[in-house]
């Protein structure tokens, strides 16, 4: 989990994901990344395998 806005900026792109979703219709214009509590997760998942 990550709370800080600015370190979750340089991770997944947040500003550059909202303007799209702001393009396509997703979201208003009024949408802002700063205006509020903020938290961001993301899930990991690791797969081992052995082939025969």
């Amino acid at each position: 989990m990550i709370r800080d806005l600015e370190t979750a900026e340089q991770l997944f792109g947040l500003r550059r994901t909202l303007s799209r979703a702001v393009q396509a219709g997703y979201l208003d214009d009024s949408a802002d990344l700063g205006s509020g509590p903020f938290l961001v997760s993301c899930p990991l998942f690791m797969v081992v395998a052995d082939a025969p």
